[in-house]
């Protein structure tokens, strides 16, 4: 079954005849229309998802805290299974990991955000100033509270494990 194509009319002459026209390659169509039309085909709860992964990626190969976040969190998570802890702390381990991720994305999210600032408001604005504290405050409480369940947790474990 051979492709329906398309007829082009110019309007300039109208005794000309008309020319065919084939429809766009896939190959031949630029990397944003094609994921354009890719985006408009996905449910709004894949695009999500997509969207989701590739702001993990985007996060964790745009800053090194990341890596350090992600090794001492294997390490935890290591010492948790070596050391059998229960499932409650189980969660509080997997939760409080997490939110230390969530705080630094939402943290480098700010940092994106206030570097697309034009170049004269950026550096000498007290207000963004302001926003960096602020954002590196609330990063540094829950990295302070989850390295204290963590001590917790482990600790107990540990204390437990060597005292009988």
């Amino acid at each position: 079954m051979s492709q329906p194509q398309l007829r082009l009319q110019t309007f300039a002459d109208p005794s000309a005849e008309t020319k065919p026209v084939e429809p766009p390659n896939p190959t031949e169509l630029d990397a944003e229309e094609t994921l354009c039309r890719a985006e408009r085909r996905r449910p709004m709860w894949r695009r999500r998802l997509v969207d989701a992964e590739r702001g993990l990626t985007e996060g964790f190969r745009g800053d090194s805290t990341f890596f350090v976040y992600f090794f001492g969190g294997t390490v935890v998570l290591a010492a948790g299974w070596v050391l059998g802890i229960t499932l409650v702390q189980w969660c509080f381990l997997v939760f409080s990991l997490t939110t230390v991720i969530g705080a630094e994305l939402f943290h480098r999210a700010l940092m994106q955000t206030l570097e697309s600032l034009p170049e004269a408001a950026r550096p000498t604005s007290p207000t963004v100033r302001k926003l960096r504290r602020i954002s590196a405050a609330g990063v540094t409480m829950i990295t302070l509270g989850t390295l204290l369940a963590i001590g917790l947790i482990i600790g107990h474990k540990l204390w437990q494990t060597f005292t009988g």
